[in-house]
């Protein structure tokens, strides 16, 4: 068993080194280049929360909850100063195998942006044979919308594979889906897929080359987008 207090991320869902997936940040970063980019979270997954968590973990099965701050700001929002978010995750974890599921509820005192409550529940779960391994992780919520407005429904996913002929060269294919429900006046979801073709190439331990080749396309929209770059990664 453990326990946490202070300043950590916060236990929902899976943690990717690539916070760009569906269930995480997401990928509009060039179409909505600010600090309001739409994403599946209510929050920002890439920066830490304030609170305190418990764990355990006996068999393999493991969980965790956590009561944090969420999107209320001591500070910055004087009339919102109590912690509202709450945070549990269930799962099991062996050699090739692993899953789990999250929820999140985070109630504001007063809305922020127009919502007043947000919860999201999310599953994943991964696993590998030889030199194949597959992730997925499916999450739904929702938002709701202070001054009498309908709640805002979202959704959100991707599954990827992973091959790896030799220990230092991985190759990866994932596909990305966001809802992130109606927006501004709209009355239509508005629903984005990502493509990706990624190769990992480690040729010691402590440094890595990514190069990605990426698709984004709007259903029902008029909005895509096509990216490439290769990225060095160095471990110090």
């Amino acid at each position: 068993m453990y326990l946490k207090a202070g300043r950590f991320r916060t236990p929902f869902g899976l943690r990717m080194d690539d916070h760009t997936v569906a269930t995480r940040n997401g990928y509009l970063d060039f179409l909505f280049p600010s600090l309001l980019q739409p994403r599946f979270l209510p929050f920002d997954p890439r920066n830490p929360d304030v609170g305190l968590e418990i764990g355990a973990e006996k068999s393999g099965f493991f969980g965790r909850g956590s009561f944090t701050n969420g999107e209320t700001h001591p500070l910055f929002n004087p009339n919102n100063t109590r912690a509202q978010a709450k945070t549990l995750k269930l799962g099991y974890v062996s050699p090739t195998v692993q899953g789990a599921v999250s929820y999140y509820d985070d109630f504001r005192d007063g809305p922020i942006l127009g919502i007043k409550r947000a919860t999201r529940w999310s599953a994943y779960g991964m696993g590998k044979v030889g030199p194949v391994a597959a992730i997925a992780e499916y999450g739904a919520g929702t938002d709701e919308i202070s001054g009498g407005s309908e709640n805002n429904d979202v959704d959100a996913g991707f599954a990827e594979i992973n091959w790896a002929p030799v220990r230092w060269i991985n190759l990866r294919a994932r596909y990305d889906r966001m809802n992130l429900g109606t927006q501004g006046l709209s009355t239509e979801d508005f629903v984005y897929v990502r493509y990706a073709f990624e190769a990992d190439w480690v040729p010691v331990p402590f440094a890595e080359l990514r190069a990605t080749l990426r698709q984004i396309d709007q259903e029902d929209g008029p909005y895509e987008e096509t990216q490439g770059y290769l990225q060095f990664h160095f471990s110090y």
